[in-house]
């Protein structure tokens, strides 16, 4: 039976980003003794990467010569893999595009519904130490600061328009509203709203997949 790569690219992407995982998890101890900034960010983001691109990952040895276990190693994985494919790839692109498909749009119904209520409690405020914090990371994204004392830790919505929710007790303790912006602002800086939404949308698509 031969099956178009619509049908079995995300199979065949979550057993080979396997590999990709083993090679994250050896290196990231290394990176991490060495201090290297953003290590694990950066180590994810390449995975991430490889997840949502149309592009293949071609694992193959081209001198397999005087290594018979090399060779029978390369052997089984490229006849697992087609065996694999072969028998529930069909079956599996069907599966996978209605269950990924009702997980991402209850996903993003939690999220939207999440917004609204907290919104819904919160109040605009306007505050000279919050605005002035706000201009030294110099963003040009609008940040907006509200208030919702029925949270009990800060929260931070949104990409383009980000919003940072406080409470009272944050406001009234100077040095502590000082940590809680520069913490909330860097997660607006880089993106980590955004990212954090793609690695739950891929998490989505590859449910069948436990170490995703």
């Amino acid at each position: 039976m031969t099956l178009s790569l619509t049908s079995v690219f995300i199979l065949e992407k979550t057993i080979k980003s396997l590999f990709l995982l083993a090679i994250i998890f050896l290196v990231r101890p290394s990176l991490n003794k060495k201090a290297f900034r953003s290590a694990n960010l950066i180590l994810w983001i390449v995975l991430l990467i490889y997840l949502i691109s149309p592009y293949e990952l071609e694992i193959g040895i081209k001198n397999t010569k005087g290594n018979s276990v090399l060779l029978a190693i390369t052997n089984f994985y490229e006849f697992f893999l087609g065996w694999l494919v072969n028998k529930i790839g069909s079956i599996f692109f069907k599966l996978n595009r209605l269950i990924g498909s009702i997980l991402i749009f209850t996903y993003f119904i939690i999220k939207i519904n999440k917004f609204h209520k907290v919104m819904k409690g919160s109040v605009l405020i306007e505050n000279s130490q919050c605005k002035e914090k706000l201009r030294e990371f110099g963003l040009k994204r609008k940040v907006e600061i509200y208030i919702n004392n029925n949270l009990k830790t800060p929260l931070t919505f949104g990409i383009l328009r980000p919003k940072i929710i406080l409470q009272d007790y944050i406001l009234a303790d100077e040095k502590l509203l000082d940590h809680v912006l520069i913490h909330e602002m860097i997660h607006i800086k880089k993106f980590h709203i955004l990212l954090n939404h793609l690695v739950n949308i891929i998490a989505c698509l590859y449910w069948f997949n436990p170490f995703m």
